[in-house]
This record gives structure tokens, sequence and C-alpha cells, in this order.
């Protein structure tokens, strides 16, 4: 997938009214694979590396992931019918949040341990089934 425009992303994932709820998981992940356009970005470094966040943000019809880096983003919506299924897997290394799509590579995210319950949090106030590991 490649960057989208804003109008692209009303199309695929529709659009935030300012009255609407805002759901944001803001700077709680680090991001690890899944998303070639980002993979790009980051050229072999990490978030941290190019001092740039993840965000992920619920919309009407689906979600859409951005690295914010500075005043710059790159934005990238997924839509519900794209979307497989989310797992977040604890592990006695690591807790990943795996999005699984239907039609590419799952993408995988790290979550530290001080920030599991926000992506919890998050996973459940926007109403999107994830399976818990």
């Amino acid at each position: 997938m490649t960057l989208a425009s804003k109008q692209q992303i009303r199309e695929l994932i529709g659009h935030i009214r300012w009255f609407d709820d805002q759901y944001l998981l803001a700077a709680k992940l680090n991001y690890v694979s899944g998303i070639g356009y980002f993979d790009e970005i980051l050229c072999g470094r990490t978030l941290k590396d190019i001092n740039a966040v993840i965000h992920i943000e619920k919309y009407p019809k689906g979600l859409l992931i951005k690295i914010a880096k500075s005043f710059k983003s790159y934005l990238l919506p997924y839509s519900t019918n794209e979307i497989k299924s989310i797992m977040l897997n604890k592990n006695l290394q690591q807790t990943q949040l795996s999005i699984a799509l239907y039609s590419d590579n799952p993408i995988i995210f790290e979550v530290e341990d001080k920030n599991i319950r926000y992506v919890e949090d998050f996973l459940e106030e926007i109403n999107i089934e994830y399976e818990k590991y």
C-alpha cells in the first residue's frame, strides 16, 4: 500500500467530524514490520532513530495508521473489510500487536509493558474484536 491523500482516506474509511468521538492510540507502539512504505521510510532504522512515533486512529469504516515525525505525517488507511484479525500476543520476552490483512502481510508492532493497558483500552473502545494471548 502507498500513502493516501485525504480524499482517498475519506473514500476508504470515512472521515471524522469535529463533534465525533475520537479514538486515538498515540505513541504507544513500536513498528516492527508489515507496511512496505514504512519500511522504506525507516530504511532499517527504528522510529526512535528518526524521532518519530506511530499513531492508530479509529475512523467510521476502518483504521488510519500513521508515522508522525515533527510536522509531517505518513498516512495509511485500512478499511475494516481489509482487516482479517487483530491479535495482542503477550509472552515472556515481548508483547506484540498484530493486524492480519486479507491481502497482505500482517502488520506487527511491539508494545512495551508500560503501554499494554493503553493498547487494550483502545481496542476495547473502538469495538473491534481482537484476540488476546
